[in-house]
C-alpha cells in the first residue's frame, strides 16, 4: 500500500473510526454515528460496512451494536415505504390510464346513442 492510500488521523476527529478498504487497502475515516453503515470505497467503490473498532470499549460496541440495529430499522423501514410508494404510484397511473379508457368509451357510447336517436 502507497503511503497515498494512508489517511491523515489528524483531519479527522477524536472519536473518528478509521478503516482500510479489503479490496484496494484505502484508508478511511468517518464519525463512530457510522459504525455498522455500509458505505462505499472512496478509491474503488465496493461496499464496505464499517466497522466497530477494536479499542472500543464494551460499553461503546454496545451503543455501537445498538446504532446498527436502529439503522437496520429504519432502513428495512425506508425500503418498505419506498416500495410500497412506487407500487401506489404505479397503481395510480394504471387507475388513470382506466379511466381515460372508460371516458373514451363513455364519449364513443354518446356519439353512437345520439347517432342512433337522430336516425
Amino acid at each position: 500500500m502507497t503511503e497515498e492510500t494512508k489517511v491523515s488521523e489528524e483531519e479527522f476527529g477524536n472519536d473518528d473510526i478509521f478503516f482500510e478498504c479489503p479490496r484496494c487497502g484505502k484508508s478511511m475515516g468517518i464519525a463512530k454515528a457510522g459504525i455498522g453503515m455500509v458505505v462505499s470505497c472512496t478509491e474503488c467503490e465496493m461496499p464496505i460496512t464499517v466497522p466497530v473498532p477494536e479499542n472500543n470499549t464494551e460499553d461503546d460496541t454496545e451503543i455501537a451494536l445498538e446504532e446498527i440495529n436502529k439503522k437496520r430499522e429504519t432502513t428495512h423501514f425506508d425500503a418498505n415505504f419506498t416500495l410500497k410508494r412506487e407500487k401506489l404510484d404505479f397503481l395510480f397511473d394504471e387507475i388513470t390510464a382506466i379511466q381515460h379508457a372508460l371516458d373514451r368509451i363513455m364519449s364513443t357510447l354518446e356519439i353512437v346513442s345520439t347517432s342512433e336517436n337522430n336516425d
